[in-house]
């Protein structure tokens, strides 16, 4: 997770002072297209990047950015510590993955609890 630089706490023009932003999980691309595949590493390079810019010229702003596509792959990468066993990286309707693209609902706490992590409990 990256942030802007640290600055004074104070609220944005348009009545927010904090922001988040959550990148696009390419981990069970390799089941689609490499066009598919391409947009969305693209889309996730892009959204970095913006985020960046926004945080130059939002100084009073909080920005977060946090990689959910890394965490889903630490979760494929380590099922064992998520509490899934190795063949629920490669099954769909099983315990990480609900079909060929979406995860289960197990899958959407661990991201929920990383951002939270992340997020809410390092804001320091």
């Amino acid at each position: 997770m990256e942030r802007c630089p640290d600055s004074e706490f104070t609220e944005h023009p348009g009545g927010y002072a904090c922001f988040s932003s959550v990148n696009t999980i390419t981990a069970n691309l390799h089941d689609m297209s490499d066009v598919i595949a391409d947009r969305v590493g693209l889309w996730n390079m892009h959204l970095a990047r913006v985020v960046d810019i926004f945080c130059q010229s939002a100084v009073d702003a909080t920005v977060f950015q946090y990689s959910a596509n890394a965490c889903i792959l630490d979760v494929l990468d380590h099922p064992q510590q998520f509490g899934f066993e190795e063949e629920d990286t490669e099954l769909e309707c099983g315990r990480i993955w609900k079909d060929g693209l979406h995860m289960t609902p197990g899958v959407h706490r661990i991201l929920a609890q990383g951002v939270y992590q992340d997020v809410l409990v390092h804001r320091d």
